[in-house]
């Protein structure tokens, strides 16, 4: 209710990544706005059309997993591939190797479904740890070749400085859609 545009813009975005572009879409809002709600509704249109939907979710307390929201994406579709793949990194890589890693990253997505699209939501990214922020911007400024859109939900004000600078260039350069959530307008509430 009230989100017509919002899930409008996200729609568009997703015909994008169905086209075999990547699509990036932020959703900020206060607590209650709406933000994960829109990403539920944005999953389930994303699934009727064929796409395979991966959701991820960071938590507060669980700050200290590395990759926490990619790795609630991906583990139970990885779990289920026909063919084995490598298991993940257990303790966070060392800086040298994150270039590495999140290149790895990248490629994984590229190459998770071929001939679908894949959607990947990641909700409250303000309690993500820092290797999952880094891999956000990473896939940014070098999106996968493929169908693949990554829409993620964060807290006004919540993201550091620096994640928020990365936010503002993909914006600035038309790499991605930023939609605030603002309150409901009287009736829509009622």
């Amino acid at each position: 209710v009230g989100r017509d545009r919002e899930l409008g813009l996200l729609t568009e975005a997703l015909d994008e990544s169905e086209g075999g572009a990547a699509r990036f879409a932020a959703i900020e809002g206060d607590p209650g706005m709406g933000k994960t709600r829109l990403l539920r509704e944005l999953s389930a249109r994303a699934s009727e059309r064929g796409c395979v939907v991966l959701q991820g979710r960071a938590a507060e307390f669980e700050r200290e997993l590395p990759f926490g929201p990619f790795v609630d994406a991906l583990d139970s579709y990885l779990d289920s591939a026909s063919r084995p793949l490598a298991s993940g990194e257990t303790h966070a890589p060392a800086p040298d190797d994150r270039v590495r890693v999140y290149g790895a990253a990248r490629e994984l997505l590229g190459c998770l479904a071929p001939g679908k699209s894949v959607l990947i939501t990641l909700d409250d990214l303000q309690w993500s740890d820092r290797s999952s922020l880094e891999l956000v911007g990473h896939l940014m400024r070098r999106p996968p070749r493929a169908g693949v859109m990554i829409a993620f939900s964060y807290r006004t004000r919540r993201l550091d400085s620096s994640v928020m600078a990365e936010i503002r260039a993909a914006q600035d350069s038309g790499d991605l859609d930023v939609l605030r959530l603002e309150p409901l307008a009287r009736d829509e509430a009622a």
